[in-house]
């Protein structure tokens, strides 16, 4: 009787530390999960108050609530932190939608979203997450198979649809619905980017294009590596490397007074431009290794006793060498500068390739 005593006691034992381990663990999922609920809260709070003071109503912040109440709210807030999510959250809300008049309903709400909690407007060299990121009166490209290549300007865009007024001497016959077709545009000091549209609306009369919009864009030119002709002269101090690295030249380039009394002097022509670098034609050979130290003339900026390094000579012909150079010890805010002329180039050169865009696309 004992012994069957002391085995229901150690069954009672075992059986109340199972439980309280469960327990503990139990009372641990509702503590995290209530902190959960608790931080969603708070962030739904913070988000609301922000989007109304951007200018969002009740009634629409509302619909949004109701949509959202269809997912994870916690994952919602989560996205709704920054612009990457809140692009996803896009593209997760109009897959769900059920119908065409849906996803123009919600294109339009969420639209009105992104403006409120400021993700509409882009800092200087911030990369584009998504081509709906565009923005009203953004001038952009069409191009396509046969040579397609029109100008236009974003006329109305939401997170759904994007309608693009083209230049008045657009011919939009040759573009059939469906067709897949490429959407090339900049954001401002940072790259270039392209992504696929298939137009489902053409208006040859009126020049315009209606499509929806992805969430993938390709960016197809790293700011770095702009590159335009550049054609203005140039005269440059020289310093040859010392000793026997040319690639290793020993010159302090910090200290500019060094070129107060140079090996040489070059005069020329620059070829290309780039924020990384520059290409230049010269009346003389330069050793590579060797440092150039000159002004920079860009519309109305002037960058003084700006230092390349020479990557290569090449000889073109009698008295006329290409040499071509990369900027050392070059500051962000020179940089920056070089970079809005270069890009401010390239943007002119599209339009040119493009035969202008008329009056057309600034709504």
């Amino acid at each position: 009787m004992l012994v069957n005593t002391g085995i229901q006691f150690i069954t009672v034992l075992l059986a109340l530390v199972v439980v309280g381990f469960f327990g503990a663990i139990l009372v641990d999922v509702l503590r995290r999960r209530r902190a959960r609920s608790q931080e969603a809260a708070r962030l739904a709070g913070d988000l609301r108050e922000r989007a109304l003071k951007g200018g969002l109503s009740e009634e629409e912040w509302a619909v949004f609530e109701r949509l959202i109440n269809r997912l994870n709210r916690s994952l919602v807030f989560e996205w709704l932190q920054s612009r990457k999510g809140f692009n996803r959250l896009c593209s997760v809300l109009l897959d769900r939608a059920s119908g065409e008049d849906e996803r123009r309903s919600l294109g339009n709400l969420m639209r009105k979203l992104r403006m409120a909690l400021g993700y509409g407007v882009l800092v200087p060299g911030q990369p584009m997450e998504s081509p709906r990121e565009l923005s009203r009166g953004q001038r952009v490209w069409i191009s396509g198979e046969g040579g397609l290549f029109l100008a236009g300007a974003v006329a109305t865009i939401d997170e759904y649809r994007c309608t693009v007024a083209m230049a008045i001497e657009s011919d939009l016959s040759g573009i059939r619905p469906g067709q897949e077709l490429k959407l090339n545009y900049w954001h401002e000091n940072d790259a270039r980017y392209s992504c696929s549209i298939w137009p489902d609306e053409i208006d040859n009369k009126a020049k315009i294009l209606t499509f929806s919009l992805g969430d993938q864009a390709a960016r197809i030119q790293n700011r770095a590596h702009f590159r335009v002709p550049f054609t203005e002269p140039v005269k440059a101090a020289v310093q040859y490397p010392k000793g026997d690295n040319e690639e290793k030249s020993g010159l302090d380039i910090t200290d500019k007074s060094s070129f107060a009394e140079p090996d040489a002097t070059l005069s020329g022509k620059f070829r290309n431009l780039s924020a990384g670098g520059c290409a230049l034609v010269g009346d003389m050979a330069v050793p590579t290794g060797s440092c150039l130290c000159f002004d920079l003339l860009l519309d109305d900026d002037k960058l003084e006793s700006v230092i390349a390094r020479v990557l290569d000579c090449v000889t073109v012909e009698r008295n006329r060498h290409l040499l071509r150079c990369c900027f050392e010890n070059l500051s962000d805010e020179d940089r920056e500068i070089i970079t809005r002329a270069v890009f401010r180039r390239q943007r002119e050169m599209t339009v040119e390739d493009a035969g202008g865009t008329g009056s057309r696309g600034r709504a």
